[in-house]
This record gives C-alpha cells, sequence and structure tokens, in this order.
C-alpha cells in the first residue's frame, strides 16, 4: 500500500512539474539528449571516413540494407540530398564517393555532430541546410530529439512538452533547378511527415532524369494515432507521377497497390519494413 503510495504521489509530481514548469522538461531533454553523445570519440569506418556517432555507425553496421542500396544507387547519380540528415552517416557515405552532397537537418544537437563529422573529414563543399523540410516554407514545433525528432506531437510517445520552432522550407525552394539533367538520389528520414515532404516537391518529382528516392514510411510504428493516416498516400503521390516502389528490406520486392491496401486492412507488413526505393 505504501509502494503504491509513491507512485501515485511520484505520477502527481511529474504531471505537476511538467504543466507547470514545461521550459524545465524541455530543458532537461536536450539535456539528457547531449549526454547521450558526451562520450563518443572519432573513429575510422570501415568505408573509409573519420566519424564521431553511435557505435553502428562507427563500425559500419547501422541499416545495412540502406547503407548497400546507398552505395549501390549513388554508383549512378550525381548529387546525393539528405533530407533528416540527422549526425551525417550518409551524408559522408556519399561524400566520401565524390558526390555532390546536400544536408538538411533541423535539430541543432543532431547538427552539430554532422558538422564535426565534415570537418573532421575536411568536406567543406557539402551544402548543410539547418531546417526542417515541409510542404511550405516557414517555422512549426519538432518535437522529441535524437533519431526521433519529429513534427508530429507524440511521436515514438515523446512529450509534446520536448520541443522547439524550427524553419521550414521545401525541396523545390532547396534544390531548385540547380541540378537540372543531374542524377539526384534524395533520402528521406523525417519521422512521419513524409507526405509533407512529397507535397513541397512537385518539381522535384518531374526533374529529367527522375530521382531516386529513399524513404522511411512507417505503418504503425511510433504513430501517437497507432497507424500511418497517410501510409497510401505517400504511396500513390510517387505511383502518380510514373515511380515504381521498392522494398529495400524484402531485396527489392517491387511494392504495389494491392500490397499497401493489404496491409492497411491487416494493419501490419507481410513483407520488408519500413524503407522504400522509389525509381522509374
Amino acid at each position: 500500500m505504501v509502494v503504491r503510495r509513491k507512485v501515485i504521489v511520484k505520477k502527481y509530481l511529474k504531471s505537476q512539474i511538467k504543466r507547470k514548469f514545461p521550459y524545465f522538461v524541455s530543458a532537461y531533454h536536450e539535456y539528457r539528449n547531449k549526454q547521450h553523445y558526451r562520450d563518443f570519440k572519432i573513429k575510422r569506418s570501415p568505408f573509409g571516413f573519420d566519424f564521431i556517432g553511435a557505435p553502428a555507425m562507427q563500425n559500419g553496421t547501422f541499416e545495412p540494407e540502406e547503407t548497400q542500396v546507398i552505395i549501390s544507387e549513388l554508383k549512378k547519380c550525381d548529387v546525393f540530398v539528405d533530407v533528416g540528415a540527422n549526425v551525417g552517416y550518409f551524408v559522408c557515405l556519399a561524400r566520401n564517393l565524390d558526390k555532390k552532397t546536400v544536408a538538411i537537418e533541423p535539430l541543432s544537437d543532431n547538427l552539430n555532430y554532422l558538422l564535426e563529422n565534415l570537418h573532421i573529414n575536411d568536406w567543406r563543399d557539402v551544402e548543410v541546410y539547418p531546417m526542417g523540410v515541409a510542404s511550405s516554407p516557414g517555422f512549426a514545433d519538432l518535437f522529441g530529439g535524437s533519431t526521433a525528432a519529429s513534427l508530429l506531437s507524440g511521436w515514438a510517445g515523446s512529450s509534446e512538452l520536448w520541443k522547439r520552432t524550427i524553419a521550414l522550407s521545401t525541396l523545390d525552394i532547396l534544390i531548385g533547378n540547380r541540378f537540372d539533367e543531374k542524377q539526384l538520389m534524395i533520402k528521406v528520414d523525417v519521422e512521419g511527415a513524409e507526405l509533407e515532404v512529397i507535397k513541397g516537391s512537385t518539381n522535384t518529382l518531374k526533374m529529367n532524369p527522375s530521382p531516386v528516392w529513399l524513404m522511411e514510411i512507417c505503418l504503425t510504428e511510433h504513430y501517437p494515432q497507432g497507424i500511418n493516416p497517410n501510409f497510401k498516400a505517400v504511396f500513390d503521390a510517387f505511383w502518380g507521377h510514373g515511380y515504381s516502389a521498392y522494398s529495400v528490406e524484402a531485396n527489392e520486392r517491387i511494392v504495389t497497390s494491392e500490397d499497401v491496401d493489404r496491409w492497411l486492412r491487416q494493419g501490419y507488413r507481410d513483407f520488408g519494413y519500413v524503407s522504400f526505393l522509389f525509381k522509374k
């Protein structure tokens, strides 16, 4: 009984702190997020570049399927655009392959590590944009932190009080017509805001040659309401522009409209996971 009372009191105190001191709560989460990276040291990646970040990134085992797809596709591409670049693992991978590289990352802690990773490799020609990507320019709240920062409140169970205001732009604005007749590969990892990115990429989708897109699209993972309400719409947007969809984690198995409809009905994927490749 005493233990139960202590639990109730603890929950009450936490709720009061969150309600009365939201900035304190946000500052605490930011501090804890920085502590996560504090002890990382420079290490040479097996891919040939120096890197500061999570052990899986340093030893080359981070997201192996996505890594191999990027390496394979970049052999045929001129420019790599990373939307949601985090601390710069894929940015460094592309730049180390001598590709023109554009990094877009709104979270300041991630951005600091991304810039440091570029600095220690003396890559001063990478374009870095400290902002989010959406359907139109402006600003918005970014919730959570680390690898799960999202424009969606409650994403991955993060507190709605852990947030900061960020600038927004669109891919059409950031890319413009600077890379006309260049083959682009665009990686998008924006934690639930994929449809907003697509809505701001009308001209980019129509580029010739057509960009190759690698996009993380969750079905039920991390969504506060249980299922992604825009899951089908993202695929429809690509199909509407003549792209084909492939599941990266299922050996690039083609994904059809019937597959997506079935996944939505049953509430789970029966092949693959969250990463999809879109190309013509």
